[in-house]
């Protein structure tokens, strides 16, 4: 666990491979910075610190406009750095508001950086999110972060769904999860898929490699029941992604024409994409809405409003991993 804890804090050493106006993801970085610093504090003079090393590994910001007219001096890099910053602590102002008693953190006196709060039993849920939002920091940890993000957000479908059978259907969960199948073979999972939504494969068994255990970009399946047996009931289709970048092409993964020729489909599926991050921007809207191809989107606000098994919860792989580094930053840093 100890090696696993100082490689998390190593790769805090640099930025998030992202746009300097994705504020939502540079947000979550001063967060995680401020969770492993000794003091649990995080300022935007630390923030542009940190910057430098970015500016000086990809040369961003050397020269003005990125023409090579004038090259900025290492103040003016610095001064860049810190409007940056400033729109970045105007995300994380809002979560403040936003989030309230959930958000693990407080804006120092000055407005200038966060603070850790010391007591953090409401804001587990949050830092379980703000832990899978960036696998690029917790890779050491990706399994139980990844196994536990897809179990939560099944609990999310079943608050929304009271009426509704949810089932995972991802084939890399490693948690202690009920199903109908033992085998993690595609096939089996399709047939198991025929019988519960009540539908007809397209295809035979010999279509489907014996060596297959995908589950073809789904990660969650559901149907609401209408207390009868008959077909055409609302389906539920749902897509775990907690890198930042890949759920925008796995939207599409889901669809009914993904699926069409697979399975019969008596309704269009409903679908949704589960993502851990927050992706809002400063003014509380969608960041980039463009982003969005028609699918239910829950992003990490729409997570915590609609999570309230805190059993589950306690009772997830990753609850140790969280434990831990809450716990032991000061030791490894």
């Amino acid at each position: 666990m100890k090696e696993k804890l100082e490689y998390f804090v190593k790769k805090l050493g640099k930025l998030p491979d992202c746009r300097n106006d994705d504020f939502y993801r540079l947000a979550d970085y001063i967060e995680l910075k401020c969770l492993v610093n000794k003091d649990g504090e995080y300022s935007i003079a630390e923030f542009v610190d940190d910057a430098s090393q970015r500016t000086e590994d990809l040369g961003e910001g050397d020269f003005e406009d990125n023409k090579e007219t004038k090259k900025l001096s290492k103040s003016q890099k610095n001064d860049k750095w810190e409007t940056i910053a400033k729109d970045t602590f105007r995300v994380i102002e809002s979560r403040v508001k936003v989030y309230d008693e959930n958000y693990p953190f407080e804006l120092t006196e000055n407005r200038r950086g966060i603070v850790l709060k010391k007591s953090l039993e409401s804001c587990e849920l949050y830092l379980f999110l703000l832990l899978c939002s960036d696998l690029r920091y917790t890779l050491k940890f990706k399994k139980e972060l990844t196994s536990s993000f897809e179990l939560a957000c099944l609990e999310v479908w079943r608050r929304l769904f009271p009426n509704s059978e949810v089932r995972l259907f991802g084939s890399s969960n490693t948690e202690e999860e009920d199903s109908e199948w033992k085998s993690d073979k595609l096939w089996d999972k399709l047939s198991w898929m025929e019988t519960f939504l009540a539908e007809k494969l397209r295809i035979e068994k010999d279509e489907i490699s014996k060596y297959d255990k995908g589950d073809r970009g789904l990660d969650l399946v559901g149907k609401v029941t209408l207390e009868d047996n008959l077909s055409n009931f609302p389906i539920l289709f749902g897509q775990c992604a907690c890198s930042p970048k890949d759920w925008v092409k796995k939207q599409h993964s889901m669809k009914f024409d993904a699926w069409d020729g697979l399975i019969s489909l008596s309704t269009y599926p409903n679908c949704f994409m589960f993502i851990p991050q927050s992706f809002r921007n400063a003014k509380g809207e969608w960041h980039d809405r463009t982003q969005i191809h028609k699918t239910v989107l829950v992003d990490r606000h729409r997570i915590i409003s609609n999570f309230e098994n805190t059993e589950v919860f306690n009772n997830l792989s990753s609850k140790p991993v969280l434990d831990a580094i809450v716990q032991t930053k000061e030791s490894v840093f």
